[in-house]
């Protein structure tokens, strides 16, 4: 009986972590590092609402979308520019697999970097949606992951709202 028990935990232990995408890996992984810091937001807590404070159905229904909402981040006051340097590379190297679509990579003059990449379902839907970004001193990753259809995203309403600022509210 113990050995059925854990073989059927072994097997789910397995299964679960081959679910994750190649980017869920690698943020679990950096995780680990001293002086890269992860802020989860979950759209629709309370947390949230009360930080963003939006309303209007257009935006409900986008944010209905999103699972999750990380922000992996490593600067010069908590890392070496050595452990900067290796997240970036590694988080490159994560998004090249045969998953992820890059859309646009910038690269400036000064050594700066801004890369955005999916990953897009069978069903045409976005799973996942990573903004990846160097400058001199920082790098940073926004990890978002839902079942994300862009076009509600990318509505002029929407987009007119987010420049408002951090109060999105349909009508003002």
């Amino acid at each position: 009986m113990r050995v059925l028990i854990f073989t059927l935990l072994a097997v789910f232990t397995i299964t679960a972590y081959a679910k994750k995408s190649p980017v869920e890996k690698f943020i679990k992984k950096q995780a680990k590092t001293e002086g890269i810091s992860i802020q989860t937001i979950e759209p629709g807590s309370e947390e949230f609402n009360a930080e963003f404070q939006l309303e209007g159905e257009k935006i409900e229904k986008a944010l209905a979308q999103l699972d999750i909402i990380k922000i992996i981040s490593c600067d010069s006051a908590s890392t070496t520019a050595s452990i900067r340097d290796d997240f970036y590379l590694e988080a490159m190297d994560v998004l090249q697999h045969e998953d992820y679509i890059e859309i646009i990579r910038v690269h400036s003059g000064d050594n700066e970097d801004v890369s955005f990449y999916y990953n897009q379902m069978e069903d045409g839907l976005i799973r996942e949606a990573v903004l990846l970004v160097r400058e001199s001193h920082d790098v940073m990753m926004v990890y978002v992951k839902g079942e994300i259809d862009f076009s509600n995203f990318f509505t002029k309403e929407l987009l007119g709202l987010m420049q408002k600022g951090k109060n999105c509210k349909e009508g003002e």
